[in-house]
């Protein structure tokens, strides 16, 4: 979230599945009033900065080992300026996107990646790999803000013991996206992954 906010109390959940073991928080604040950590409750930690032309007032950080399976959150209340992230370390369930295209030999057939940009409107193979024991999948096309552009289950391609690749039909949209992942693990909880890199459409 970063942007300007309007006096008064502002809530941000965060999902956290069972995979995560570390979740940070971070909040700077010009005029800072209140910020807190719920489930679990946290204390913040003060971290000491130079002023600045524009009075930045000390950053805000917390550090959670081993949060609750479920959500966490940041509540803070300020005016002004705002700018605040979350970032969390898991040891497993990455998830990798790529473009691909069926190819190979005469009895050695398969997915490839394409090595190359999704052409915007044209149908296409979507390959996702997720590591862990997972089921439910879906994904989506989201813009680099975050809005959908398309939602889809996704068909299982081929497994292992802890490693899966799923296979959809898709038309990017002609603006850059990223792929959404999410699912349940085998705990039962629910997960999501974000492919980080946009992907940038070439022109039909």
């Amino acid at each position: 979230m970063a942007g300007s906010l309007v006096e008064g109390r502002h809530e941000f959940s965060v999902p956290i599945d069972s995979a995560v073991d570390g979740v940070m928080f971070s909040v700077s604040l010009q005029c800072l009033e209140s910020v807190d950590v719920l489930k679990p409750r946290v204390t913040w930690s003060r971290t000491p900065r130079p002023e600045s032309s524009i009075n930045f007032v000390p950053a805000e950080s917390s550090r959670c080992r081993n949060p609750n399976r479920a959500s966490g959150g940041c509540a803070c209340q300020a005016t002004a300026w705002a700018f605040s992230w979350c970032r969390q370390r898991a040891t497993r369930r990455s998830a990798e996107s790529s473009s691909s295209a069926k190819g190979g030999r005469p009895g050695h057939e398969g997915l490839f990646p394409t090595h190359a940009p999704p052409r915007a409107g044209v149908p296409q193979l979507l390959a996702i790999e997720i590591n862990g024991t997972v089921s439910d999948v879906r994904a989506r096309l989201v813009t680099s803000a975050f809005e959908q552009v398309a939602a889809f289950p996704l068909r299982e391609s081929s497994s292992s013991a802890d490693d899966h690749e799923f296979v959809v039909a898709v038309t990017p949209p002609a603006t850059a996206f990223r792929v959404v992942v999410s699912g349940v693990d085998g705990a039962g909880w629910p997960f999501q992954r974000v492919h980080a890199p946009l992907f940038e459409p070439a022109p039909r």
